[in-house]
């Protein structure tokens, strides 16, 4: 089960494996000194608790707990390990796994997450806001190359698909789901795009609209470009 807007990511797990996770979160929370972050370590289980039992009185053998993209952002904050407990917490293992499943569904919320030039012709509530740059040139050209690595497998399986060529740029998903060309410009791109959803997300943002790009070429080597990318987060209104 898996929500249509980005705003509302669900996972769907076995009562056993939502049992381990909470168990996961409590053991957390004793090793945390900020009574308002175990508090809301609290309330997140217990929410979990009553999918569990909605589950049960449903008689179905999954369980599916929601959250917005923030929450599940927050919670992954939550669980991993950090400085001197990095070494010495033996539920590192697990909490990783679980820190990775999280990012999956998170991963697959930002692929709905709508980009558009133009507007849309349904409700929404207008967020504020978001904006990305990168270069090639320069301390952002290695953040380029770091990111165009993190995309690479999305890129990959896109190809598998058939989605886009090997050579050549599917314009019909150029402010969509999809952009990808070959060119050092191209992937820049759609990285830039990629990034603009994830921001969205941490504003548990559906949509982005008016979606523009600024590029910079250099004077000096017309090879090295800087492009800054911005727009709208919106959220889709349930009426």
């Amino acid at each position: 089960m898996v929500s249509p807007i980005a705003s509302k990511v669900s996972l769907t797990l076995s009562p056993a494996q939502w049992k381990t996770i909470q168990s996961l979160i409590y053991a957390t929370a004793q090793q945390q000194t900020d009574a308002h972050l175990t508090d809301r370590a609290k309330r997140v289980v217990e929410q979990i608790e009553s999918a569990k039992q909605e589950a049960s009185r449903q008689g179905t053998a999954q369980v599916v707990f929601t959250m917005v993209p923030s929450g599940w952002r927050s919670l992954q904050a939550f669980l991993r390990p950090r400085d001197a407990l990095l070494k010495r917490d033996a539920l590192k293992d697990q909490k990783e796994k679980v820190i990775r499943l999280i990012q999956t569904v998170i991963d697959a919320a930002r692929q709905r997450v709508i980009v558009t030039t133009g507007d849309l012709q349904q409700p929404y509530e207008i967020i504020g806001p978001v904006y990305f740059q990168v270069s090639n040139k320069g301390i952002l050209s290695s953040d380029l190359d770091v990111l165009s690595q993190r995309y690479q497998a999305e890129i990959n399986e896109m190809r598998t698909r058939e989605q886009i060529g090997k050579a050549r740029v599917d314009w019909s998903f150029l402010y969509g789901e999809f952009s990808v060309g070959q060119s050092r410009f191209e992937r820049a791109f759609f990285v830039a795009v990629q990034e603009l959803k994830k921001r969205a997300l941490l504003l548990d943002a559906d949509a982005i609209v008016c979606m523009r790009q600024d590029i910079d070429l250099d004077t000096n080597a017309f090879q090295f470009f800087y492009l800054q990318i911005y727009g709208t987060a919106i959220r889709l209104s349930s009426s």
